[in-house]
């Protein structure tokens, strides 16, 4: 038998040489060397012309390692730009510590006395200790929740049980009789031209997820506007998001969405068949989302016209060629209004966060004759999804989402010592005017967010400090026990715990401060910010309430209590307020098999009676358990 041995070629193939590989040939007489035998490439010697080296890089990868190059490249970049950040913040001053081995165990024998402190040690270990680098980028702590939040927690529990239950129709779904309404009522050319109006000039400027000239052209060619699904689904929408400008009673504003909605609905399905139709079959989803959604509490409609309206989305997104520049800028736009409902479906049902919307189609984009004001919000929520849709980020809450109901979390040391870098990096990316201070974590961010700096301009500093206040107060109970072998990671969790504190207090703080004219649906020019604000502020204080060792804040309390008192009635609508007694969410502590929304539906907007019992439960049942200092 005979067998064959490979040599060694004097000079390599192209492709060897690349790939730095050493070029074997089965005799001088073979025409290519094994590697490009077994994966089919064309065999050329190094020493061939030039020209035919850069064909041949040209065809087979060239652009590829390029492209590679220039990742590097950029990650290098970064890590440098990282590198002087963390330079020029924290490494002013040498520090030394004090390390010792005893039983074979490394143990930091130098005090930590700050967050900054234990960052530097973090790197400095992992650079030049790697078997102590475990401590922090291998060792997960467990954190116990604090308590049940009635905002996130109970809130979510009963629409979680509530979705497998069949829901019955609601009364007013079914046929009126027009005969005996309001006379008023019945002039729907009148309803209609008022809602459009109201809408494009009060809420549409900000989100833009209509264009405004295209829409007005469409409008008044039509004869009847009842016939467009379109203009119906922005009347639904702006019932809703404009309600304070609007003198109708409850009553009637759900008799005319559920009126609206109801041929907008069937109208909807019908375009299903058209394919000249996709794109205005997303902007009337995206339209509806939240009249379905938070306003009937019917989650599951309005996932599956969602779900549809994303498949079209993603078809759609390939095709940027075919579109015109206004459908672009508005499948963009819409396309982030579906994904927010996706996500928080998602979250509220399968315990997922994630907001990375602008990974599919990029960076929300503006047309030459929006005004200014659309300009400023489209930078700003690209700005803000650049940093709550971080991979950083998104690890972060698919982790602590978990104490929402009141579950036990792990997290790695590494991971909580690299958020404070990590926003600090991100808030000076941020252009100049979205700024309003250089440290965005000052203990004196309050006073900034009280003052008469406009609401668009505060918004990046109100969702920073939303989010770390959702991320650090959810996570102040760490469970370690202390013993010789673990001093050093009991201490530095101490450390940690403390800053989380601390964090937690002022995120909290800049909330309350927040609730002032500006931040009052209705009344501010960032719309439906202000309630956010209200219902985190309230969550980090229910978090905080939950830790016996820290002192709790009673004057944020009483101010973010006289403020909902206050404004309920700008924030709910009328006779929408759930007595105390009647409280599902309160009930539930004490019956869990208690779900059903039933009372929620007894309300001409059913949505509106669910928030009211989020807030003022949440809110009364801390001031019960803080009661005699409050009197």
């Amino acid at each position: 038998m005979m067998t064959v041995v490979s040599i060694p070629k004097k000079d390599p193939c192209i492709v060897c040489k690349f790939s730095r590989k050493k070029c074997i040939w089965e005799d001088d007489k073979a025409s290519e060397c094994d590697r490009c035998r077994r994966i089919g490439l064309e065999c050329l010697l190094s020493d061939d012309s030039y020209e035919s080296m850069e064909l041949y890089t040209t065809e087979d990868g060239d652009n590829e390692l390029q492209a590679w190059q220039a990742t590097v490249d950029q990650l290098d970049s970064d890590m440098k730009q990282h590198q002087q950040i963390v330079a020029q913040t924290w490494w002013q001053s040498s520090l030394e510590w004090t390390l010792t081995l005893t039983h074979g165990v490394l143990q930091l024998e130098t005090p930590i006395r700050s967050m900054e402190e234990l960052y530097m040690f973090t790197q400095a270990s992992i650079r030049y200790l790697s078997p102590f680098s475990g401590l922090f980028m291998k060792q997960a702590v467990r954190f116990q929740s604090t308590s049940l939040s009635f905002t996130f927690g109970i809130s979510s529990v009963v629409q979680r049980k509530e979705l497998m239950n069949p829901r019955k129709r609601r009364l007013s779904m079914l046929d009126y009789n027009y005969n005996n309404s309001d006379v008023s009522l019945l002039d729907h050319r009148a309803i209609v031209d008022r809602l459009v109006m109201l809408y494009l000039d009060h809420y549409n400027p900000y989100l833009g997820l209509v264009h405004r000239a295209t829409f007005l052209e469409h409008y008044h060619n039509m004869s009847n506007p009842m016939d467009s699904a379109l203009v119906l689904a922005v009347c639904i929408d702006t019932l809703h998001r404009v309600r304070h400008r609007i003198s109708y009673t409850p009553y009637e504003i759900s008799m005319i969405s559920e009126m609206l909605y109801s041929r907008c609905r069937d109208m909807l399905f019908d375009m299903y068949e058209d394919a000249a139709k996709k794109v205005e079959i997303v902007v009337i989803t995206s339209l509806i989302t939240k009249y379905t959604a938070e306003i009937l509490l019917n989650q599951l409609e309005c996932n599956r016209l969602v779900t549809v309206a994303l498949l079209i989305c993603t078809e759609l997104a390939g095709c940027r060629t075919e579109l015109t520049p206004v459908q672009w800028v508005l499948l963009q736009r819409n396309y982030v209004n579906l994904q927010l409902f996706n996500r928080q479906h998602k979250m509220l049902y399968e315990d997922k966060v994630d907001y990375s919307l602008l990974a599919e189609m990029g960076d929300i984009e503006v047309l030459d004759d929006e005004p200014e004001v659309t300009r400023t919000t489209m930078h700003l929520v690209n700005e803000v999804f650049h940093f709550i849709g971080s991979p950083y980020i998104t690890s972060l809450l698919n982790t602590v989402n978990k104490t929402f109901y009141g579950e036990s979390c792990e997290i790695l040391i590494e991971d909580i010592v690299r958020y404070e870098p990590m926003v600090k990096t991100w808030w000076d990316s941020l252009p100049p005017h979205f700024r309003i201070c250089d440290d965005p974590f000052t203990p004196n961010g309050y006073k900034l967010v009280a003052g008469k700096v406009p609401a668009t301009y505060l918004a990046p500093f109100i969702a920073l400090h939303l989010m770390t206040g959702l991320i650090t107060s959810s996570i102040l109970q760490p469970h370690v026990m202390a013993t010789s072998e673990n001093a050093a990671t009991a201490e530095a969790i101490q450390v940690i715990r403390r800053r989380l504190v601390s964090l937690a207090l002022n995120s909290c703080r800049v909330a309350v401060y927040a609730l002032n004219e500006n931040w009052i649906p209705g009344v501010s020019k960032l719309p439906s910010f202000g309630l956010n604000v209200i219902i985190f502020g309230t969550y980090f204080m229910e978090k905080l309430s939950g830790c016996d060792d820290i002192e709790f804040p009673l004057e944020l309390l009483n101010m973010m209590k006289r403020r909902l008192e206050s404004k309920s009635k700008t924030l709910i609508p009328l006779c929408h307020q759930v007595p105390l007694s009647s409280s599902l969410l309160r009930s539930y502590r004490e019956n869990t098999q208690r779900t059903h929304l039933e009372i929620y539906e007894s309300y001409p907007l059913p949505g509106f009676a669910l928030l009211s019992d989020i807030l003022f439960s949440s809110i009364n049942g801390l001031a019960e358990q803080h009661l005699k200092v409050l009197s």
